[in-house]
């Protein structure tokens, strides 16, 4: 585990380093995670590594065993031969 404890990971957060200027914040994150950087003062989206974060992405989950277009609400779960799918609108009351 990359963390023994939520403490841990904490004090590694706290020493990261944060810069603000002009309503920009910029923070590198752990190991090769890349450049993080958020606008204060306005609605432009945030950034990883210059480009700008996609909120309306082509898929939610996209794995070999689990996947699900954009906000469908129809989870596919195959592992071999068994498959399943899931309609997790269904659960939303």
């Amino acid at each position: 585990m990359l963390w023994d404890d939520c403490e841990a990971f904490q004090r590694k957060i706290l020493k990261q380093n944060v810069h603000l200027e002009n309503g920009v914040l910029t923070y590198h994150g752990f190991k090769s995670s890349g450049k993080f950087t958020f606008y204060t003062r306005s609605d432009q989206l945030p950034e990883l590594n210059g480009q700008a974060i996609n909120l309306k992405p082509g898929y939610t989950f996209k794995s070999p065993f689990m996947q699900e277009d954009w906000a469908s609400g129809l989870v596919h779960i195959k592992k071999g031969k068994r498959e399943l799918t899931i309609d997790v609108q269904e659960a939303t009351p």
